[in-house]
């Protein structure tokens, strides 16, 4: 009863709040269009996001590969990783009724393969100051990567403690790109950093009163119930505080 209650209510607040979402995000996504046509690799996969869920401009999956091919061509770290899980799976065009579940991109296990060693050799190149790469070793130090790198406890916690002191580094500085990845270092934990899902959701906040775009559609889905991240939760906590007083 009470979260139907406060569904109700975010409703309510967030019917305007959406008009003028959309208006931002068809903002953001043609301004990153031209930052994509002077060679911007990270606009080209916040074009590719937005082709990919329909945000500020119409799903084509078409567009979504192309975009991130090109970023990924150019050694976008984040592209790259994003190609890879791309020909992991395939990919079906459903991003229109017209569609007819067209094929766009067949599973490729070899250009996976090809891909991953890719993603280690640039993170290698850019650990001396990228979060994200930092991440990606961590990660792949943990679970280890066939035919690149084996698991290795130690390097892990090394690369993921660089991570969240890079994060936290630019997060002083308000870095919202900085500042995202420390929220997704506290909201899920690694070996180098204990999950603090309190802090992740106040860090949220902050960036939303930046008028981070991407932190404000997470907050609404998060308040909203329409998520599963560990935010969720603590999205409920706090309304459930807020309702109390």
């Amino acid at each position: 009863m009470f979260r139907n209650y406060i569904f109700l209510i975010m409703f309510l607040v967030t019917g305007t709040v959406n008009a003028s979402q959309d208006l931002s995000l068809t903002s953001e996504f043609n301004k990153n269009v031209l930052l994509s046509e002077s060679g911007d690799t990270s606009a080209m996969v916040e074009v590719a996001y937005a082709y990919r869920n329909g945000l500020g401009t119409k799903k084509n999956y078409r567009k979504t590969i192309q975009y991130i091919q090109k970023s990924a061509a150019m050694g976008n770290l984040e592209a790259i990783q994003m190609l890879a899980r791309l020909y992991e799976t395939g990919v079906n065009d459903i991003s229109s009724i017209y569609s007819k579940n067209r094929l766009l991109l067949e599973p490729n296990k070899e250009t996976v393969k090809k891909l991953y060693k890719n993603i280690f050799d640039k993170s290698l190149e850019q650990a001396s100051s990228s979060v994200l790469a930092n991440i990606l070793l961590g990660n792949a130090f943990t679970t280890g990567v066939d035919g690149v790198v084996t698991p290795d406890p130690l390097k892990a916690y090394s690369y993921f403690e660089k991570a969240f002191q890079l994060a936290e580094s630019g997060a002083t500085q308000k870095d919202e790109k900085s500042m995202l990845e420390l929220m997704k270092l506290y909201e899920y934990g690694t070996a180098a950093t204990t999950q603090n899902v309190e802090k992740a959701y106040a860090i949220l906040n902050e960036l939303v009163k930046l008028n981070n775009v991407e932190a404000t559609k997470l907050l609404i889905k998060v308040n909203m119930g329409f998520c599963c991240r560990p935010l969720f939760k603590q999205g409920l906590i706090t309304l459930f505080d807020q309702y109390r007083k």
